[in-house]
């Protein structure tokens, strides 16, 4: 008798305590990748339905620093398409595959040339940061634009 009053108690418990928490192991899902910009960096964001840690990210090519892999795990993917382009002077395109499951996915970012980033991730989404990439054009002073100095103390006149 006392197993089965414990048995019902124990089964009572977890149709109300269980669903207060939520699964350990449900799986994120990224609805969309954006392209953000600012005056000082460009942004991917990955919009996901819920927070997930930071991924591994890494060069697969030692000799190659302009293509980035980041593998997220528990986190399927929610678009259609697979390959992302944007207007940007930093990011050539990003391509997102997905493993057999569905459960894990490869980011492949491939870069103009060889920057730094960040990635950071929040209740929104994850990011990745780029700064922005300024080229300055190299200009040397022409003869028009340089001036004659004389030591201090000179007058311009001739003895």
């Amino acid at each position: 008798m006392k197993t089965k009053a414990l048995i019902l108690i124990l089964y009572l418990w977890g149709m109300v305590v269980l669903p207060m928490f939520p699964e350990v192991n449900a799986n994120a899902v990224i609805k969309d990748i954006e392209y953000l910009t600012g005056d000082d960096f460009v942004q991917v964001y990955f919009k996901l339905d819920q927070m997930i840690p930071i991924p591994d990210v890494f060069y697969p090519d030692k000799n190659d620093n302009t293509r980035i892999v980041m593998r997220i795990n528990g986190v399927s993917f929610g678009p259609q398409k697979n390959q992302f382009n944007f207007d940007s002077s930093i990011i050539d395109f990003i391509k997102v595959t997905p493993n057999a499951n569905k459960t894990d996915i490869d980011v492949d970012i491939q870069l103009k040339e060889q920057v730094n980033y960040r990635v950071f991730t929040n209740q929104k989404g994850l990011y990745i940061e780029f700064p922005n990439v300024k080229h300055f054009s190299s200009h040397s002073p022409t003869a028009s634009t340089q001036t004659s100095r004389q030591p201090p103390g000179k007058d311009s006149e001739t003895s």
